[in-house]
C-alpha cells in the first residue's frame, strides 16, 4: 500500500458528491449569485470549524492546524449588507471528528481542499467588484496560503504511514469526508431555499 493511498481513496470516495457541491455553488456570473452563496457557506464552515478546531491532533500532524474562514465570511456577509445571526453556527453532524484521527483526517479533506477551488472562485468574484477587502475575505484568505495544501498533502502522506501499521481506518477517513460533504451541501440547500421562498 502506497503512502499516500488515503488521499487518492477520499478523492474517489467523494468525487459525486464534490461535483454535485460545485454543481450548486455555479460559477458566480452575477452578485446576487455571490450573495445566494454566502450564507449556505457560513453555515458550513461555522460548524465544520467549530468540530475540527476542538478536535485532538495526533503527533504526526505536527504544528499544521487549518486556516479558520468562518470569520471572514461573516465579514463578507457585512460587506454587502446581508444579515448574519448573532450566535456562530454550532449545531451539526461532524461531532465524528473529534472521535479519532481517521474522522478528522476526512474532515480535514474536505475544508482544505475547498481552498484549491477558492482559486477559480477568488477570479469570479473579482469580476463582480469584491476583493481581499470588500466582499470577498474569505476566498482571498484561502488564496493566500498556497503552503497549506502541500502541507496538508505531506500530513496524509505521514497517514500513510499509520495505515501501514494499521493504527489508522481507511474507510473510517472516506466516511467522514462524505459526511462533511453532505454537511456542505444541506448547509447550502437550506439557505438558498430560504432564499427562493422569500422571491416568491
Amino acid at each position: 500500500m502506497s503512502s499516500n493511498s488515503i488521499r487518492f481513496h477520499l478523492r474517489e470516495r467523494t468525487a459525486e458528491m464534490h461535483a454535485r457541491l460545485d454543481s450548486s455553488i455555479g460559477g458566480f456570473e452575477t452578485r446576487e449569485a455571490y450573495r445566494r452563496y454566502l450564507p449556505g457557506m457560513l453555515a458550513f464552515r461555522e460548524a465544520a470549524e467549530d468540530a475540527v478546531m476542538n478536535a485532538e491532533y495526533p503527533a504526526w500532524f505536527g504544528d499544521w492546524r487549518p486556516c479558520r474562514i468562518a470569520p471572514a465570511l461573516r465579514a463578507d456577509l457585512r460587506d454587502l449588507g446581508m444579515d448574519a445571526p448573532e450566535a456562530p453556527y454550532r449545531r451539526h453532524d461532524l461531532g465524528h471528528a473529534l472521535e479519532n484521527a481517521a474522522a478528522l483526517l476526512g474532515t480535514l479533506y474536505v475544508l482544505e481542499g475547498s481552498a484549491l477551488g477558492a482559486r477559480l472562485l477568488f477570479g469570479r468574484a473579482k469580476e463582480l467588484g469584491l476583493d481581499e477587502k470588500f466582499g470577498a475575505r474569505h476566498l482571498a484568505l484561502q488564496t493566500q496560503d498556497r503552503e497549506s495544501w502541500r502541507n496538508f498533502v505531506n500530513i496524509m502522506e505521514r497517514a500513510g504511514q499509520e495505515l501501514e501499521k494499521e493504527e489508522l481506518d481507511r474507510d473510517e477517513a472516506g466516511n467522514a469526508s462524505l459526511l462533511a460533504f453532505a454537511l456542505a451541501e444541506r448547509r447550502l440547500t437550506k439557505e438558498l431555499s430560504k432564499d427562493l421562498a422569500k422571491k416568491a
